[in-house]
């Protein structure tokens, strides 16, 4: 299974990907959808900055430490 590391663009044709950032937080990506991870989390900083480029997504976000830890543009 690949790493995703800031920076790296996403994107999907006929399927669809789901990725993990723990405590139950998910991405799932529909088909023909495209995807900029601008911010990961680090140590000491846990924020993720998504640009959807195109398409549609399902964010869930079930616990986060403090508030703001997710960015969608």
């Amino acid at each position: 299974m690949p790493n995703l590391i800031q920076g790296d663009k996403l994107g999907t044709r006929d399927g669809r990907a789901e990725i993990h950032f723990g405590k139950k937080n998910y991405l799932r990506i529909d088909g023909y959808t495209q995807i900029d991870f601008v911010r990961l989390p680090r140590r000491g900083d846990d924020v993720v900055s998504l640009n959807l480029l195109s398409g549609n997504i399902n964010l869930r976000i079930n616990y986060l430490d403090r508030e703001r830890g997710f960015e969608v543009h």
